[in-house]
């Protein structure tokens, strides 16, 4: 299982949980996020607790009480995240279609 960075551009990653709730819709289910490990302007990384697979098509979906967005993307890569880091069973990359509209979400709320 290799590890190693692949993305080159900048990553924000968040200094506090943001307000709303984060799912992922798989295959007919709305599944919730662990958490945002970080966000690109090409994707995200995130913690999981269900079974996905590379290739499988995703939303990624943010919502609080004021707002809903959902945006489309793609699993690139699935690993298991480090035990000392997370409980969680899957640490996911998704190449997103439009993640600066995810993030400003995240960021006003």
């Amino acid at each position: 299982m290799d590890n190693k960075e692949q993305r080159g551009e900048m990553r924000f990653s968040f200094t506090h949980k943001p307000k709303g709730m984060l799912f992922l819709h798989v295959r007919g289910e709305c599944l919730p996020v662990r958490s945002i490990r970080d966000i690109s302007q090409m994707g995200i990384s995130l913690l999981f607790d269900y079974d996905i697979s590379k290739g499988d098509h995703v939303e990624v979906e943010y919502k609080d009480r004021e707002n809903e967005v959902k945006v489309s993307g793609i699993v690139v890569w699935r690993n298991q995240p480090d035990s000392k880091i997370s409980e969680a069973k899957h640490l996911l990359g998704i190449s997103m279609f439009n993640p600066n509209m995810l993030l400003s979400f995240m960021q006003i709320t």
